[in-house]
């Protein structure tokens, strides 16, 4: 039995290689050994039967499958007749390729932001008094006012002037310092007992114009004028007009420093007292370009 079987699938095969393909099928079984061939390569015959295929024959109308698959032709395609005038064949157009799709391009990265450069911290301005010096803007250091008396003018060189002495430069017959942080105001008023303040004066660079800047022009101390006397110095109301004098500044080393005293009006008139502050009646309209700041001692 078992030889009877293999005798009979010898034969089977036998037929099946002495039998022979058409066209069609020998592409399809390619497409099937070969499933990586082209499209192109395995394409079914543009003309094919108008019913269908029944091995090497069309059926519904009759003709050999051949008399179809070997016209290349549209038009003689579809003009094919058999004997009983019948046409049997049809064109079907070869289907497009399946495009690929464009492969989106790939985006470029975004590129970081510039970081913007951190601005630089506005510089504060200098403290315009040190130390326990209280400071008072817009206003110069005067004396105690015990108020208006009897007889006394009311102007302000009577009653509030104190005495004031000024850096002076000897040899350029002009104010010592150029600059407020030069000035020695602080650290002498720290060493002299009849110190009780010291004035920083500024001047406006524009006289003409309503908003020119102002820079430094001197800096001043003030007097307690009784204290002054009482150290064995001249009273300051004898002191004659841009007139100069030495005073040598306490401490570790010898400092000797050189001023004009300014005593206006009557600076001895009144005591010092508690010291006060005039907020420039009188300077305004002398001097209406300066501005003071007047630095007390605490």
């Amino acid at each position: 039995q078992d030889a009877a079987k293999a005798g009979k699938n010898t034969c089977d095969m036998e037929l099946d290689i002495e039998k022979r393909l058409s066209k069609t099928e020998k592409k399809l079984l390619q497409a099937k050994v070969f499933p990586k061939m082209s499209a192109a390569e395995v394409q079914v015959p543009q003309c094919g039967c108008k019913g269908y295929k029944d091995g090497d024959n069309c059926r519904s109308p009759k003709l050999k499958y051949r008399k179809c698959s070997t016209i290349a032709n549209k038009d003689d395609c579809e003009r094919k007749k058999n004997g009983y005038l019948q046409r049997c064949c049809k064109w079907t157009p070869t289907p497009q390729p399946t495009p690929r799709p464009t492969p989106e391009p790939t985006p470029e990265p975004t590129p970081a932001p510039t970081p913007r450069p951190t601005p630089l911290p506005t510089p504060e301005p200098l403290p315009a008094c040190g130390g326990t010096y209280k400071a008072n803007p817009d206003a110069m250091c005067a004396k105690e006012f015990n108020g208006w008396q009897p007889g006394q003018t009311r102007y302000w060189a009577d009653h509030s002037a104190a005495f004031h002495l000024k850096y002076w430069n000897v040899t350029t017959k002009g104010w010592r310092y150029s600059w407020q942080e030069d000035c020695p105001a602080k650290e002498d008023c720290d060493k002299l007992k009849f110190c009780k303040g010291y004035s920083i004066v500024t001047r406006k660079t524009s006289p003409t114009h309503h908003s020119g800047h102002y820079k430094f022009a001197y800096c001043e101390l003030v007097v307690d004028h009784e204290i002054w006397r009482e150290e064995g110095h001249r009273d300051p109301a004898g002191y004659e007009r841009f007139s100069t004098l030495t005073i040598n500044i306490p401490g570790s080393e010898k400092t000797r420093r050189d001023f004009t005293p300014v005593c206006p009006g009557k600076c001895t008139a009144t005591p010092y007292g508690t010291g006060g502050l005039e907020d420039k009646p009188f300077n305004k309209a002398r001097k209406p370009h300066n501005r003071w700041t007047c630095c007390h001692k605490g």
